[in-house]
Protein backbone atom coordinates (compact mmCIF):
# COMPACT_ATOMS: atom_id res chain seq x y z
CA UNK A 1 0.00 0.00 0.00
CA UNK A 2 1.36 3.50 -0.48
CA UNK A 3 0.63 7.32 0.23
CA UNK A 4 1.40 9.63 -1.83
CA UNK A 5 3.72 7.02 -4.34
CA UNK A 6 5.42 6.36 -0.11
CA UNK A 7 4.70 2.52 1.05
CA UNK A 8 2.92 2.79 4.51
CA UNK A 9 4.30 1.16 7.42
CA UNK A 10 3.67 0.60 11.00
CA UNK A 11 5.64 1.50 14.37
CA UNK A 12 5.01 0.47 17.55
CA UNK A 13 5.49 2.92 20.30
CA UNK A 14 6.67 1.84 24.09
CA UNK A 15 6.63 5.09 25.94
CA UNK A 16 7.03 5.20 30.32
CA UNK A 17 9.03 5.52 32.80
CA UNK A 18 12.40 2.81 32.69
CA UNK A 19 12.85 -0.11 35.28
CA UNK A 20 15.86 -0.65 36.84
CA UNK A 21 19.25 0.46 36.22
CA UNK A 22 20.67 0.94 32.49
CA UNK A 23 22.59 -1.93 32.75
CA UNK A 24 18.94 -3.77 33.09
CA UNK A 25 17.78 -1.51 30.23
CA UNK A 26 20.24 -2.93 28.17
CA UNK A 27 19.93 -6.86 29.42
CA UNK A 28 16.43 -6.73 28.36
CA UNK A 29 16.80 -5.98 25.31
CA UNK A 30 20.39 -8.15 24.56
CA UNK A 31 19.25 -10.07 22.25
CA UNK A 32 22.93 -10.81 20.52
CA UNK A 33 23.84 -12.35 24.19
CA UNK A 34 20.37 -14.10 25.32
CA UNK A 35 19.04 -14.92 22.41
CA UNK A 36 15.31 -15.54 22.72
CA UNK A 37 15.88 -15.76 26.39
CA UNK A 38 15.85 -11.96 26.40
CA UNK A 39 13.86 -10.07 28.11
CA UNK A 40 11.63 -8.85 25.15
CA UNK A 41 11.73 -11.68 23.56
CA UNK A 42 10.03 -13.46 26.27
CA UNK A 43 7.54 -10.89 26.35
CA UNK A 44 7.01 -10.26 23.03
CA UNK A 45 7.11 -14.08 22.02
CA UNK A 46 9.86 -13.45 19.42
CA UNK A 47 13.34 -15.46 19.24
CA UNK A 48 15.17 -12.45 17.81
CA UNK A 49 13.96 -8.94 16.21
CA UNK A 50 15.94 -5.97 14.07
CA UNK A 51 17.90 -3.87 15.75
CA UNK A 52 17.83 -1.84 12.15
CA UNK A 53 13.82 -0.85 12.82
CA UNK A 54 14.15 -0.32 16.54
CA UNK A 55 15.14 2.93 18.04
CA UNK A 56 15.46 4.23 21.81
CA UNK A 57 15.45 8.02 23.69
CA UNK A 58 16.41 8.34 26.57
CA UNK A 59 15.30 11.80 28.48
CA UNK A 60 17.87 10.78 31.33
CA UNK A 61 15.35 12.44 34.46
CA UNK A 62 11.54 12.00 34.35
CA UNK A 63 9.31 14.55 32.17
CA UNK A 64 6.27 15.59 30.98
CA UNK A 65 5.08 12.69 28.21
CA UNK A 66 5.37 15.51 25.38
CA UNK A 67 8.77 16.04 25.76
CA UNK A 68 9.92 12.42 24.68
CA UNK A 69 7.12 11.24 22.41
CA UNK A 70 8.03 14.60 19.98
CA UNK A 71 11.17 12.65 20.47
CA UNK A 72 9.46 9.04 18.14
CA UNK A 73 10.35 8.90 14.61
CA UNK A 74 7.95 9.80 12.26
CA UNK A 75 5.86 10.92 14.97
CA UNK A 76 4.72 14.30 13.04
CA UNK A 77 2.48 11.96 11.23
CA UNK A 78 0.75 10.94 14.04
CA UNK A 79 1.26 13.03 16.75
CA UNK A 80 -2.17 13.61 17.99
CA UNK A 81 -3.31 10.07 17.85
CA UNK A 82 0.27 9.30 19.65
CA UNK A 83 -0.50 12.22 22.30
CA UNK A 84 -4.40 10.68 22.68
CA UNK A 85 -2.83 7.40 23.52
CA UNK A 86 -0.67 8.67 25.82
CA UNK A 87 -3.85 9.96 27.94
CA UNK A 88 -5.91 6.46 27.23
CA UNK A 89 -3.01 4.70 28.98
CA UNK A 90 -2.12 6.76 31.55
CA UNK A 91 1.21 7.85 30.39
CA UNK A 92 1.63 11.59 31.91
CA UNK A 93 5.14 11.22 32.32
CA UNK A 94 8.26 9.16 31.03
CA UNK A 95 12.16 9.31 31.14
CA UNK A 96 12.53 6.92 27.55
CA UNK A 97 10.54 5.60 24.62
CA UNK A 98 11.22 2.83 22.34
CA UNK A 99 9.95 2.07 18.61
CA UNK A 100 9.77 -0.88 16.27
CA UNK A 101 8.97 -0.57 12.67
CA UNK A 102 7.15 -3.52 11.23
CA UNK A 103 7.50 -5.39 14.44
CA UNK A 104 5.33 -8.87 14.17
CA UNK A 105 5.58 -10.12 17.54
CA UNK A 106 2.84 -10.84 19.95
CA UNK A 107 1.92 -7.19 21.74
CA UNK A 108 -0.93 -5.89 23.52
CA UNK A 109 -1.60 -2.16 23.31
CA UNK A 110 -1.73 -0.83 27.19
CA UNK A 111 0.35 -3.84 28.37
CA UNK A 112 4.43 -2.39 30.49
CA UNK A 113 7.00 -4.04 28.93
CA UNK A 114 9.80 -3.37 31.48
CA UNK A 115 8.18 -0.45 32.56
CA UNK A 116 7.14 1.46 29.32
CA UNK A 117 3.70 1.02 28.10
CA UNK A 118 3.29 0.03 24.30
CA UNK A 119 0.62 3.13 23.79
CA UNK A 120 -0.30 2.07 20.03
CA UNK A 121 1.13 0.64 16.73
CA UNK A 122 1.13 3.71 14.26
CA UNK A 123 0.59 4.11 10.46
CA UNK A 124 3.31 6.27 9.02
CA UNK A 125 4.42 6.94 5.35
CA UNK A 126 8.43 6.79 4.70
Amino acid sequence: MTKAGRRIRKIHVWIGVREGTDDDWFRYFDVEGAGAACGFCRDTGMTWFDFDFFSAYFAGEVVDVEHVTGEVAYSEQFDAALGAACEEHGVRQADACFTLIDFDGATHVGRRYHGLTLVGVFEFSA
